[in-house]
């Protein structure tokens, strides 16, 4: 039996009703998720935790997330030092090069992975598009169930455990309400046989996984925003 884990991420935000300064602030939504093998975990946890330590010394157990490159970035071009009141003030030493060196070599780390697959679901803000936020989350969710049925079905007794940062009570609440509804009633996919019948919500700053696919999700994002350092 083959056991695979996925770390899913979200980056963007999405509203029924946008304004062009909403639009223009937040063209797109996504979700980024790849999915491994679960016997690569305990390796990739591993060196992601001594690139943190080699990179961000007694800090290393902190989170950095993807959004901090683009704050520390206005910074630096303002030439103003980051307050020690900012959560990211303790990359200030890295700087924006050094913190972006240091998220380009943890994206390194999926590479060097015997199977990884990266899914990846896009709603596009400036488009006629108007539905319900909980109608969008719902999609971006079932499209990643979908995507993963799909990749393992063909591996006999395959199963894969997925794992998502938790957004806020609310919408936690709706995503494991979709899943267990989507798994119990999916109508493209009639029987899920390969996933967990629940969702894991996890807490970026505690999961290793989890905040690799911000980096994934980030990076997808500004590279649709035409970003030289998303590339």
């Amino acid at each position: 039996m083959s056991t695979f884990f996925a770390f899913s991420d979200e980056s963007g935000s999405y509203r029924g009703s946008r304004s062009k300064r909403f639009i223009k602030k937040s063209p797109y939504y996504l979700r980024a998720t790849f999915l491994m093998d679960s016997s690569e975990w305990s390796s990739l946890n591993r060196n992601f935790i001594n690139l943190k330590k080699n990179n961000l010394g007694n800090n290393w157990n902190k989170e950095v997330k993807w959004s901090y490159l683009w704050s520390i970035f206005k910074y630096e071009k303002k030439s103003k030092s980051i307050p020690h009141s900012e959560p990211f003030y303790f990359l200030a030493n890295l700087g924006f090069q050094g913190t972006y060196n240091f998220i380009d070599s943890a994206l390194g780390l999926l590479s060097n992975l015997n199977y990884i697959k990266i899914i990846i679901t896009i709603t596009k803000n400036d488009s006629n598009v108007q539905e319900d936020e909980n109608l969008i989350y719902r999609w971006h969710i079932e499209d990643t169930m979908q995507r993963i049925e799909m990749e393992i079905q063909g591996q006999n007794s395959s199963l894969c455990v997925l794992f998502i940062d938790s957004i806020s009570n609310n919408i936690d609440k709706l995503v494991r309400d979709a899943y267990n509804d989507i798994y119990a009633n999916g109508k493209f996919i009639n029987k899920y046989s390969h996933i967990k019948d629940s969702i894991n919500i996890e807490f970026s700053h505690q999961s290793s996984g989890i905040q690799l696919a911000d980096f994934i999700a980030g990076s997808i994002r500004g590279l649709l925003n035409g970003y030289q350092h998303s590339a």
